[in-house]
């Protein structure tokens, strides 16, 4: 049986997904399991090898339409769903509706949909308020503290607005992709919401443990994610002192 995978080089190369190869390859294994197969994304995908059972890890610049065309081609048995990613799990907005659909608890939100006009300019949705420590749509009201999130999973430019008289402050937490040993920082003093385009604001939930958790892996009967210490806490990355990596347990 031969397994493929589909990644960018540099994520092919990486220690971890070393440790997976190793775990079935016959040859670095040393030991008669699976054969490995990587898809070049410089190759085309008529060229790229067969094989019966595929693994996609997504991140930017990953060809994704050029997989998907590999699928409908080899039809391999697939480890996670390739279409459901690009229909679903890059997009905020359809998450919440499948998590609300299957009635799993989210915390209280509205979605903030913009149009452009002609010239460029996006214009508010009808029902849309925004206060000094509110926001508001139809009616239903979210209060400061609250979280501000593109609709693209790919943007990270979320944003956390605390109202005056709260213990952090009155101000904003703008959280980003991890710079060096920084993963946010805090602008005090009231600062109007965003307008350059859709977004999802969400009842910010403080939590006893000051950490978040990715989670990797979603199946009927099993669960995996790691969690690290919070962006939004001072937005300054615990590293571990021997390896250098981000801390996740």
């Amino acid at each position: 049986m031969s397994f493929g995978t589909h990644d960018l080089a540099p994520n092919l190369q990486a220690t971890d997904f070393d440790s997976v190869v190793k775990a079935v390859d016959p040859v670095k294994a040393k030991k008669p399991k699976l054969g490995i197969c990587c898809m070049d994304k410089k190759v085309l995908f008529e060229d790229w090898p067969k094989c019966d059972v595929l693994i996609s890890f997504y991140s930017g610049g990953f060809p994704t339409n050029k997989a998907l065309a590999y699928v409908d081609l080899r039809k391999p048995y697939l480890i996670n769903g390739l279409e459901e990613y690009t229909s679903l799990l890059i997009d905020r907005k359809s998450v919440l509706r499948v998590l609300d659909e299957n009635q799993i608890p989210c915390p209280p939100h509205i979605i903030i949909e913009r149009t452009q006009d002609a010239e460029g300019e996006w214009i508010d949705p009808p029902g849309f308020v925004e206060g000094e420590d509110f926001v508001e749509l139809d009616g239903k009201r979210l209060q400061k503290p609250f979280v501000e999130k593109p609709i693209s999973c790919e943007d990270h430019r979320i944003h956390i607005y605390y109202p005056e008289g709260d213990e952090k402050g009155q101000g904003t937490q703008m959280l980003f992709r991890k710079q060096k040993d920084k993963s946010s920082g805090f602008e005090p003093g009231l600062l109007p919401l965003r307008r350059d385009g859709s977004y999802i604001y969400e009842q910010f939930v403080r939590c006893t443990a000051p950490v978040d958790l990715k989670v990797y892996t979603v199946l009927p009967n099993f669960v995996y994610g790691e969690t690290r210490k919070a962006p939004y806490v001072d937005g300054i990355v615990q590293r571990d002192p021997v390896t250098g990596k981000e801390c996740r347990q």
